[in-house]
């Protein structure tokens, strides 16, 4: 936050301190960035209450700036006030740095931990099986140019997706190295908390991510760019890290619209369901139950890190089985 400017050089060097050890510690970039704005933001608070070092702050300092971000206005629109998962996150990348700060040897301590807001959760989105077997017929329909290709990057991502249960984050930062093509699993490099797992790939969808690697991959990597039609020129210098993903987009780099591609699939079908990542993520959990796997083998695909966190397809799975009972009986 660059309107948000520091008097303590140790305020500052603290947080590039914490900027190295998120880094380190193989953080997402964007949430190195926005733990590093919500700490920047809470120095700013204590600054404004004439402290200017770590061992002045207080948990009443922490508990007093949670009050103020739920009265200050929201700095990018400069209109209304922000939302509790926003500042849910903000507190999130404080509570986060003082744990740090316990936990390594940086010669301070910082007794502060402050509660979080309650957020409405909202109501999953839930395909039925023929719903996602539509999505995925969709992927064969024409495309304005690269038809085969396209289409077979978008039964992978699918695969992923739905197949394989991924998160957006899993998904999107794939590289081909993390396939185990011999034991037909994937390896999820940046779970949720750092945390690593191998997942399964289905029968079908591992004959697509083959298909795709053999064929479609390397026209998005190679010739998509002499037979595209208005598109932009591909990118000369795409990043290294690009060169190994497993997504591409049509200018060979990492590809990162996922949305998009899943909204012109469903446009496709006529579906006026939102279908993103997660939805594919809580569309195979839900069918997974249904089909008798335990909550311990759909909370370790996932990779939740409690089981209680797999618990809220259960609730789905009775009231799916309730609404498909009454159905029939009035059919």
């Amino acid at each position: 936050m660059k309107r948000l400017e520091l008097k303590s050089p140790h305020f500052k060097f603290l947080i590039g301190k914490y900027d190295e050890w998120m880094s380190l510690e193989k953080y997402q970039p964007m949430t190195v960035v926005a733990y590093s704005q919500a700490l920047q933001e809470f120095f700013h608070f204590v600054e404004s209450q004439g402290i200017l070092h770590i061992r002045k702050v207080e948990q009443k300092h922490l508990t007093a700036f949670k009050s103020h971000l739920q009265t200050r206005k929201n700095m990018r629109t400069q209109s209304g006030g922000i939302q509790n998962m926003t500042i849910n996150s903000i507190i999130k990348g404080v509570n986060c740095f003082a744990k740090h700060l316990n936990q390594n040897d940086e010669g301070f301590t910082l007794d502060i931990y402050e509660d979080y807001l309650p957020v409405d959760t909202p109501e999953k989105i839930i395909l039925s099986t023929d719903e996602v077997m539509e999505l995925y017929n969709a992927t064969f329909e024409p495309y304005p140019y690269g038809s085969i290709e396209m289409g077979q990057r978008d039964r992978v991502m699918i695969g992923v997706f739905y197949g394989c249960g991924l998160r957006l984050n899993e998904g999107r930062n794939l590289n081909v190295s993390d396939i185990d093509f011999q034991n037909r699993k994937i390896l999820v490099r940046f779970g949720k908390g750092k945390k690593e797992r191998y997942v399964p790939i289905p029968n079908k969808h591992y004959d697509d991510i083959m298909t795709y690697i053999q064929q479609g991959r390397e026209w998005f990597r190679y010739h998509h760019y002499s037979t595209t039609v208005n598109v932009r020129p591909v990118k000369k210098n795409v990043p290294k890290a690009d060169e190994d993903a497993l997504f591409l987009s049509i200018y060979g780099t990492r590809m990162k619209s996922f949305q998009q591609r899943l909204n012109f699939l469903t446009e496709k079908t006529g579906n006026d369901k939102k279908v993103g990542t997660h939805c594919l993520r809580h569309s195979v959990a839900t069918h997974l139950l249904m089909k008798d796997w335990t909550l311990e083998q759909v909370s370790k695909l996932l990779g939740h890190a409690s089981i209680d966190s797999t618990q809220i397809y259960t609730h789905i799975v009775e009231q799916l089985t309730s609404y498909n009972e009454e159905r029939n009986n009035t059919l």
